[in-house]
């Protein structure tokens, strides 16, 4: 811990997709210029996404209440905030929706991926076959019936193996489920979060690294959640569960091999999630 915390240390403040959140240009504790600084004023919590250092902005000896006039400044109402939106998004116009067994390498891919006809229709899986988008699975995200964002992942040799719609996904999640559960499993990508929904209600962040508006969506969709991240991105998954454990319950579950959970077995799965949740240790302190 520091002795004290100068202001002018910190540089500038951008906003977050959270209200009471601001992000600043520089961390006291590692030095990073890239705003990954944040602190929430009313839950009187800071933590940086670059070291992971985290607590209660109250430790800070001196001088908190400048501090916390500063941001409520920055804060304050009457200020208009303008978010620029993407446009419009919409799928490829080569996609082909149902895949049939007569459209061969297709099919025959997410028949490997096990992915049932039912899941196809439920979650509008296409395909390409000629375009921008050619020989890829099409994985659109919704949001309350709207197209969101989308994936095309590659179901021959062809690099990259994902090209993705060229919006932000700042707050996109894709999740298997509607409304709010009491549990979700946090996963990185589409097919993954297919392979687990087939046992628990499942979110993945479409990528190894969590924004602040996906943490605000996954916040609103879930009471508690289980992380489970690849096995080559477990510094990821611990830093996600470090900042998750501030807002909800948070489990992780660190995968040891090489088998993402798009590959395992969902017996696998359910002994994984189960095992994990029954034990102490599994349990992310939100305790600075």
């Amino acid at each position: 811990m520091m002795e004290k915390l100068n202001l002018q240390m910190l540089g500038d403040l951008r906003r977050t997709g959270n209200k009471d959140q601001v992000r600043f240009q520089e961390c006291p504790f590692c030095s990073n210029t890239k705003f990954k600084f944040y602190v929430n004023l009313k839950k009187g919590l800071y933590y940086c996404h670059r070291c992971g250092v985290g607590g209660r902005i109250k430790t800070f000896q001196s001088p908190l209440d400048k501090f916390k006039e500063r941001v409520s400044n920055f804060l304050r109402p009457g200020i208009k905030v303008v978010i620029k939106k993407d446009p419009e998004i919409m799928l490829p116009k080569e996609i082909i929706y149902p895949i049939y067994p007569k459209h061969g390498m297709p099919y025959r891919y997410l028949e490997r991926r096990q992915i049932t006809r039912e899941e196809q229709v439920r979650y509008r899986i296409g395909y390409c076959s000629s375009g921008n988008f050619e020989d890829r699975i099409i994985l659109p995200v919704y949001d309350n019936g709207v197209l969101v964002y989308f994936m095309g992942r590659s179901f021959t040799d062809r690099e990259p193996r994902y090209m993705n719609s060229p919006t932000s996904k700042e707050h996109v999640i894709f999740k298997s489920f509607e409304g709010k559960v009491g549990h979700a499993v946090v996963v990185e990508g589409v097919f993954s979060a297919l392979r687990v929904a087939k046992v628990f209600p499942a979110i993945a962040l479409l990528g190894k690294i969590m924004s602040p508006g996906q943490r605000e969506r996954i916040k609103e969709c879930t009471d508690s959640i289980t992380i489970m991240l690849d096995p080559d991105a477990q510094r990821n998954a611990a830093d996600l569960a470090w900042d998750m454990s501030y807002h909800i319950k948070t489990w992780i579950s660190l995968l040891e091999g090489e088998r993402d959970p798009g590959e395992m077995s969902t017996e696998e799965i359910n002994t994984i999630i189960n095992s994990r949740k029954k034990e102490t240790s599994g349990c992310v302190s939100s305790n600075p």
